[in-house]
This record gives C-alpha cells, structure tokens and sequence, in this order.
C-alpha cells in the first residue's frame, strides 16, 4: 500500500531523490543547513588531500571521519527537524496551494506557485501519489520517433493519421477528470483537496470552467490520466496496427485488410475525441497520409515531435523541424550571450 501521507519522512525522499537529480535542495529552502554542508565538503576534501599526499597520520585522518560523521548526523537531525516543520503546515486545516497566473506575449498563459518548501513538497508528493497509484507516466519521445520511422519504411500498404489536440491542458473537462479521480477511491481525501483547490484556483484566475493549469508539474500527471481512456477507446479500433501518444501529439497507423471497403479514420477518430471527451483537434496540425496503394510511388513529409519526416518511396529521411531548429539555435545565442555577459 503506497504512503501517500505528506509527511516529513516523505518529504525527505523527494528530497534525496531530488538531490540525486543534481537539485540541491537544502540550500534552495534551508540556508540554515548551507554552513553544515560547506564543513562537511571541507572535511571531504582535507581526508583526500591526506589520503593522496601521504602527509596524514591514521589517526589524524581517523578523527577528521569522526567530526565529518558528526556533523552529518546533525545535519540529518536539522534537516529532519526543518521538513517536520514543513509537513506540519500542509496538514493544517487552512493549508492551500496558491497559484499565479503569468501571462506572455503570443504564448499561452502559465500557472506557477511560490518558490517555497510546503508547495514544492506538496505538489511533488501529489505527482508521486498519481503517478504510482494510478501508473501514469509520459511516453519515451525518442523512443516513438524511432518506431514510427521504421514503420513507415516497411513498404506495407498503410494509412497513416497525425492528429494534434487543440488547446489541450486548456480544454481538459474538469467535471470529467475529478469523477475519474474520484471514483476509483485510490487517492486520499486530503490529496483530493489539494486537487480540487488547484483546480478552483484555475477556475478563478482563468475564468474558464474547463482545462487544467499549463505551468505545474502536477498538470502533466492529469492531462496522462485523462487522456487514458481516449488511448484505450482509440486502440481498440479495427485495423490498428500502431498507436503512440506524447502528451497531445497523437499518430495512429492503420494497416485495413485487402479489398475492406473504405473507412474515414479521422471522421472515427474525431467521433472518440470530440463526440465522447469534449475535446478539439486542431485541424491545421492534423495530417493524413494515404499509403494503402503499393502501385503509388509519392513522397510524404510531416512533421512529428520536433523532427521533419520524408516518406513514401521507400527510402526515408528525418531531420529536425524548423521550429525545433529555431529552438536550438535561441538556446546557443543565449549561451553565447551569457557568456560574453560575464567576461
């Protein structure tokens, strides 16, 4: 039975998995911590410079391991004492996450919460608690682009649909998603609060009645879960011999029998996705690509998460989209104009 409990000894998981990651956590919320850590480095670095140079006694070495254990240890008690804290204030009774709305120019708007410990543990345990509970997680990107290309290179008659959802974290029904939540009875009734709030709180500050809020980790889990039973509905369809999803890019490969008599896939498609979920496509990000004649020689391209794919004639060539090339380019001149910034 999975702890979903938000507590000091969950929080300080996240914390070292965190840490792992390359975050330092401590002196990002707890700066009182920092001058521990700077002695415990020091103490590291003084039994190496002993060990390599030769110059340290066994026993001096010796008791430069006991002091750095020693602080260790109170670090660890410091730490537990500070998350304990932590903890204390999101079960509280008048504990809400508060969300902020920023808004950009020719972008969507972003939802961010305050740089502070009990929202960066709150929503972190949230996301930990759907992702294992209901087994959410995002599809591997290369992993898809990799299985698509072979696919479409097999030279089999095929009909191949790129579908993308429009203003998808903005559209999400929230009546839909809460029942799906709550029905299933895993979650906590505290976890479940916190949701509700977030959600309200979007409601509020988006004055829309529907989405979820684009900018919070915990979105990406809810958009997954979501979108489950669409997969499901969508995979069971005839004819299917390929289905892949990262977040709202959606392609479906059909491979129909010889001979079957002709079916519109987009207008079935659209039937699941509109009809049934309330859901939009963006027809101008919607493609269809009709190899079902092998005696037709024609070459395709479309574009699929941030790569250019040319196919149809056998041979197959990929490349990276305009945009993700822009992308990339903005990135280097940032780097370089940081860089000249400093010196």
């Amino acid at each position: 039975m999975l702890n979903q409990s938000f507590s000091a000894e969950n929080f300080r998981r996240i914390l070292d998995l965190e840490n792992r990651k390359g975050l330092y956590l401590e002196g990002r919320f707890f700066p009182n911590i920092t001058e521990i850590t700077e002695k415990i480095k020091k103490y590291t670095e003084e039994i190496k410079d002993k060990q390599k140079n030769g110059i340290g006694l066994d026993n001096e070495i010796e008791e430069l391991y006991k002091r750095k254990k020693e602080l260790k240890e109170e670090k660890n008690e410091k730490l537990n004492a500070e998350l304990q804290k932590v903890s204390e204030k999101v079960v509280a009774s008048d504990f809400k996450i508060q969300l902020e709305k920023k808004d950009f120019q020719n972008a969507k708007s972003l939802y961010v919460t305050k740089d502070s410990p009990e929202y960066y543990f709150t929503m972190k345990q949230i996301e930990r608690n759907i992702s294992r509970l209901f087994d959410v997680k995002q599809s591997n990107r290369n992993e898809i682009v990799s299985q698509v290309k072979n696919l479409l290179k097999d030279g089999f008659p095929k009909y191949v649909l790129k579908i993308d959802i429009d203003n998808f974290y903005e559209s999400i029904p929230q009546k839909i998603l809460l029942n799906k939540i709550n029905d299933d009875n895993l979650l906590t009734p505290f976890s479940k609060k916190i949701l509700r709030n977030i959600i309200k709180q979007y409601t509020q500050l988006s004055g829309s009645n529907k989405g979820i809020p684009r900018g919070i980790g915990v979105s990406a889990y809810l958009a997954e879960l979501f979108m489950r039973d669409i997969d499901n509905k969508i995979k069971s369809m005839v004819e299917i011999s390929y289905y892949a999803r990262y977040v709202d890019d959606i392609i479906i490969i059909f491979t129909p029998k010889m001979n079957a008599h002709h079916v519109d896939y987009l207008k079935e498609i659209k039937k699941i996705i509109e009809d049934k979920f309330y859901l939009k496509l963006n027809d101008q990000k919607t493609d269809t690509f009709d190899l079902l004649d092998p005696r037709q020689s024609s070459s395709y391209t479309m574009e699929y998460l941030g790569y250019k794919i040319t196919f149809g004639t056998g041979d197959i060539k990929t490349e990276l989209s305009q945009k993700k090339f822009d992308k990339y380019k903005q990135r280097i001149n940032l780097t370089f104009d940081n860089y000249f910034n400093l010196i």
